[in-house]
């Protein structure tokens, strides 16, 4: 069973994907991801942040993705739908935002990269096939 911040890193690893997608992880995309830990009740004094700060360095690790989605399930599971969709907008809001951290936008002048979006978009999928 996983503690309430193990939990949230958890959940949080997509960002660390979207974050690294281009291929590097400037001080505003890890800014971006370590706000988005404490918003969803991750504590500074955290030592659960070192994951986040390991996967920004080194990548998340594979096994975290099936864990990832076994937790996701579980959520979509027990919660409502109402609740289900609130998580999936704010998770999927924290991946435009570290993706727009370096300054870029989504619209038709985009300056995200196509790497980040397609992460942004496997997100989404990977959530709405759950």
């Amino acid at each position: 069973m996983l503690s309430h911040h193990e939990a949230i890193c958890l959940t949080l690893a997509p960002l660390v994907e979207v974050a690294r997608a281009d291929g590097e992880v400037d001080q505003s995309e890890r800014r971006a991801v370590l706000d988005s830990a404490r918003t969803w009740g991750l504590p500074r004094w955290s030592r659960k942040l070192d994951w986040l700060e390991a996967w920004l360095e080194w990548g998340v690790p594979e096994d975290v993705h099936s864990r990832w989605r076994d937790q996701m399930r579980d959520l979509k599971r027990r919660l409502s739908a109402e609740r289900w969709i609130r998580i999936r907008t704010s998770l999927l809001q924290c991946a435009f935002d570290v993706a727009e951290a370096t300054g870029g936008s989504v619209g038709p002048t985009a300056t995200v990269s196509v790497e980040e979006r397609r992460q942004i978009a496997r997100l989404r999928d990977c959530l709405d096939a759950i």
